[in-house]
């Protein structure tokens, strides 16, 4: 997963529905703010790539795996009781300027 695709805060947001983690548990594991994890779930511009790749580490390492093509986007927690939460994509792929 690209933590600089415009659709990484949707997989992060989906991801914490998956494990049952709040913005708060998961900026604890992550070592950033409570308020950088709500800042990007917005969808605010986030330039800050370490904070970005800490995230996406912490949610690998909680068995999640990130997917996507041009038409969904979806996050899977793999385990004892795997789940997939699968995000229709209907919108263009562009970044923000």
């Amino acid at each position: 997963m690209d933590i600089l695709d415009p659709l990484f805060p949707l997989q992060v947001r989906a991801a914490r529905a998956l494990l049952g983690w709040t913005q708060k548990d998961l900026s604890n594991r992550a070592g950033v703010s409570e308020l950088f994890v709500n800042r990007l779930e917005r969808g605010e511009r986030i330039t800050h790539a370490h904070k970005l790749g800490a995230l996406r580490d912490v949610l690998l390492n909680a068995q999640v795996r990130f997917f996507s093509s041009d038409k969904e986007i979806g996050v899977a927690v793999e385990g004892e009781a795997a789940s997939v939460l699968l995000l229709e994509w209907k919108g263009k792929r562009t970044t923000k300027p």
